[in-house]
């Protein structure tokens, strides 16, 4: 997540340069859990081991989930190239466009420049060798307490970070800021985390998550940049979980079930109503076994006509697929067997005589 304005150049003690140098160079957290205490040092007389609380790197390291800063990019490594997929057959062919698919190799590149990127519009640096510098932070107090907030500011005291600890363990409210302003809320127990979490851009809630013990469970919703709702859905143990409804314009264009992350059930979407009143019209119906489409599957004209049927097999096209005028008169027969074109189609004109060639 973007954090701009945040992190300047400034001269810190000895014992505030090491903690912020651990911050850092340490390794990362795991999602959704809380930074594991450490025991590092050994006692020579009495053979305990003394606690080591939390590193503040984990936290800083939270700013940028899933990438390494502190590897170097290769030189050397391939540049990425985008890869534009075949056209693609989709009944919302208006709303839905074709995505720009890129290579694995290529992905790992691109996300590793983009995580630079929100490290630089934070104020950190980098150094020669291409590794991130961590003597800018200004960390209150040096590293994490036992018991109490830890925070991240800007020389000028603008927040970056803002956490409560309790017993070594993130618990209580954790906020994020950018340039000044909150960008994500969210609140922790026994340093997991457990409760609703919010994303924020400039002021107006994106997103928001409910969680349970360090696990996605409860209703999500995802909202536009005027505040509306375009998507609300229901996890359970991390995985999406119950029913799936996309909006645009206010309006409901797709609902979807799911169990344990995958499809299933009938998939339904809608052409929006050219008037607030009206009634919204099915414009293709699916049905999913396992997150595969299997069995019949209809289109619709915008009238509510049928204007296609098809048959599925494991995600595979198979059997006959028909299409109708808006008459309801057949206009073209055609047979595919694992998704592939087995005989040549039949067509018939608008009255229904058979087109010969």
């Amino acid at each position: 997540m973007d954090i701009k304005d945040t992190i300047k150049r400034v001269s810190v003690s000895g014992m505030a340069q090491a903690s912020i140098k651990e911050l850092l160079i340490g390794t990362k957290a795991a999602p959704s859990e809380a930074p594991a205490n450490t025991d590092v040092n050994s006692d020579a007389d009495t053979g305990k081991r003394k606690r080591r609380f939390p590193p503040a790197k984990d936290l800083f390291l939270q700013l940028f989930p899933g990438i390494d800063l502190r590897r170097p990019l290769d030189p050397n490594a391939p540049k990425p190239t985008m890869v534009k997929p075949s056209t693609l057959e989709c009944f919302q062919s208006k709303l839905k466009k074709p995505e720009v698919k890129f290579p694995a190799e290529a992905r790992e590149i691109i996300d590793e420049i983009k995580a630079r990127r929100k490290a630089r519009s934070c104020g950190a640096s980098f150094n020669k060798t291409g590794s991130l510098d961590m003597k800018n932070l200004v960390c209150t107090p040096a590293k994490p307490p036992k018991d109490g907030v830890f925070q991240i500011r800007t020389p000028e005291g603008v927040p970056v970070l803002y956490v409560e600890y309790e017993d070594g363990k993130m618990h209580g409210v954790q906020k994020k800021f950018l340039g000044g302003v909150l960008s994500e809320i969210a609140y922790y127990k026994n340093g997991k985390l457990h409760g609703e979490m919010r994303s924020y851009n400039n002021g107006v809630c994106v997103r928001k998550f409910t969680y349970k013990e360090g696990s996605l469970n409860g209703p999500m919703v995802q909202y536009g940049k005027g505040g509306e709702p375009i998507m609300k859905t229901n996890f359970l143990n991390n995985q999406q979980h119950g029913i799936c409804v996309v909006y645009t314009q206010g309006y409901m264009i797709c609902r979807t079930s799911f169990v344990k992350g995958k499809k299933q059930g009938m998939m339904r979407a809608f052409y929006p109503p050219h008037d607030p009143n009206e009634h919204q019209k099915v414009s293709k119906e699916i049905f999913y076994l396992a997150d595969l489409m299997e069995g019949p599957s209809y289109t619709y004209y915008p009238s509510g006509k049928k204007y296609m049927e098809e048959n599925f097999l494991k995600n595979l096209k198979t059997g006959p697929c028909i299409e109708y005028f808006e008459t309801g008169n057949v206009r073209k027969i055609s047979m595919y067997e694992n998704n592939k074109l087995v005989k040549r189609p039949e067509e018939y004109d608008y009255y229904g005589k058979k087109i010969t060639t």
